[in-house]
C-alpha cells in the first residue's frame, strides 16, 4: 500500500499491476489534484481553500510490508534509507499494509492469517528513531484490504471488497474504537481511497464520492463522478508527488499485458496535461513507486520476478522537469521477502 498526500489529500493504492496506460479512468486523486490548484471541474466538487503552508521537509521515515513492517530512516540530505534497529516488526502477525499519523507517533497495519485473510487491525507507537512497539490488535470485520487515515487524525477506514468500515482513534493513546458506520462501496475491488484536504469528502475508488461527518466519521454518498480519458490508473501502479501536484502513471506500451518489465514513466499536471516522459524499469510489474512529502526523492520498491527479493531504489527528483534520476543508493531484502506496501511519513 502507498500512500501519498497532494496538498493535503490523501491517495492509497491497493494494487501494483500492470497495464497499457490507455485506458478511460483515472483516479480521484489527480482530478482532486485539479480542485486543488482552482482548476474546477462538473465531476468533482473542489476542495475547500486552505491557507499556505510552508514547503514540508523531507519525510523522516518510510515503511515497506515484507513479512513484516521493515521502517528506514531517511537521510534528508540524500534520500538514502537506514533500516532501524529492531526492524522488521511484527513478522509474526503477517502485516498487509500500513498507516502511520502526521505526528510520526502512531502506526496501523492490517494484520493476516498467512493466507491473505485480514484477523485485525494493529496499533503500534513508534518513538523518535522509528521503533515500533506493539500496543493492541482490534478486530477487522469484511476482511479489508487497505486502511486509511483522514487528514484530521480522528478516525481510521477500513476498506473491503465493497464496504468502507470506520474507526474513532483516541488522540492520546492511538487506539482504535470500532463504530456501526458502514458504507458500501458501489464497485467492489477499486484501487483508490482519498480524502479532500480539509477531510470533509472521502472518494472511493473512480467510482464515488462521500461526505464525512467530522463528529462521528460516517459516511454519505454524494455523487458518481467520471473522469478524463487517457490516463489509466485502475490498470497501472499510479503514483504522485505530493508537493509538485503531479502523477506518474506506467506505460507500458501497445499490446503489453502483465509482466511487461519496462515502459515509460509519464508524468502529468492535474489537467492531466503530460509534462514528462522517461524510459523506466518496472520489474514485472510488481512494483511500487512513492514520492517523499517535500518531492525531493522518490522510492521504486521492485520485487524479483523469479522470488530473489525485493530491492529499493533512490531518486532525486528534478524540480523543473519532473524527471527521475537513480542517487546510486538502494536497499536489498533477500530471498524470501516479497514485495507488499510502501508508505513514506509526512
Amino acid at each position: 500500500m502507498a500512500r501519498i498526500t497532494i496538498a493535503g489529500i490523501i491517495l492509497i493504492t491497493l494494487t501494483a499491476c500492470g497495464g497499457g496506460g490507455t485506458g478511460n479512468t483515472v483516479a480521484p486523486t489527480a482530478a482532486t489534484v485539479a480542485s486543488q490548484a482552482n482548476a474546477q471541474t462538473t465531476d468533482m466538487p473542489a476542495a475547500s481553500s486552505a491557507p499556505a503552508a510552508t514547503a514540508p521537509t523531507v519525510s523522516k521515515f518510510a515503511f515497506l510490508i515484507s513479512g513484516g513492517i521493515h521502517v528506514y530512516s531517511v537521510n534528508p540530505a540524500t534520500g538514502a534509507l537506514t533500516e532501524v534497529p529492531g526492524s522488521p516488526f511484527a513478522s509474526s502477525l503477517d502485516p498487509s499494509a500500513v498507516q502511520v499519523d502526521a505526528n510520526d507517533k502512531f502506526v496501523y497495519a492490517i494484520t493476516t492469517d498467512g493466507q491473505g485473510e485480514a484477523t485485525g487491525i494493529a496499533t503500534f507507537t513508534m518513538d523518535a528513531t522509528g521503533v515500533l512497539t506493539l500496543v493492541m490488535t482490534s478486530p477487522a470485520s469484511n476482511n479489508p484490504a487497505a486502511i486509511l487515515m483522514d487528514p484530521t487524525g480522528q478516525f481510521l477506514y477500513a476498506y473491503s471488497d465493497a464496504q468502507i468500515t470506520n474507526y474513532t482513534i483516541d488522540p492520546s493513546s492511538g487506539l482504535l474504537t470500532a463504530t456501526n458506520n458502514e458504507t458500501s462501496a458501489p464497485i467492489p475491488l477499486e484501487n483508490y481511497l482519498a480524502f479532500s484536504a480539509d477531510g470533509s469528502t472521502l472518494y472511493d475508488g473512480n467510482d464515488a464520492a462521500f461526505s464525512v461527518n467530522p463528529s462521528t466519521g460516517a459516511l454519505t454518498q454524494i455523487q458518481n463522478p467520471s473522469y478524463p480519458a487517457g490516463v489509466d490508473c485502475a490498470m497501472a501502479q499510479c503514483a504522485v508527488n505530493a508537493a509538485a501536484g503531479t502523477l506518474y502513471e506506467p506505460d507500458y506500451g501497445s499490446g503489453c499485458n502483465e509482466g511487461c518489465t519496462t515502459g515509460n514513466l509519464v508524468e502529468y499536471n492535474d489537467s492531466f496535461d503530460q509534462l514528462h516522459s522517461q524510459p523506466f524499469t518496472f520489474g514485472d510489474g510488481d512494483f511500487e513507486l512513492v514520492f517523499d512529502v517535500s518531492g525531493t526523492f522518490a522510492y521504486e520498491a521492485v520485487a524479483d520476478a523469479t522470488g530473489g527479493g525485493v530491492t529499493v531504489t533512490s531518486f532525486t527528483v528534478n524540480p523543473t522537469t519532473g524527471a527521475l534520476t537513480q542517487t546510486g543508493s538502494s536497499v536489498t531484502l533477500p530471498a524470501p521477502a516479497s514485495l507488499g506496501r510502501m508508505v513514506l511519513s509526512d
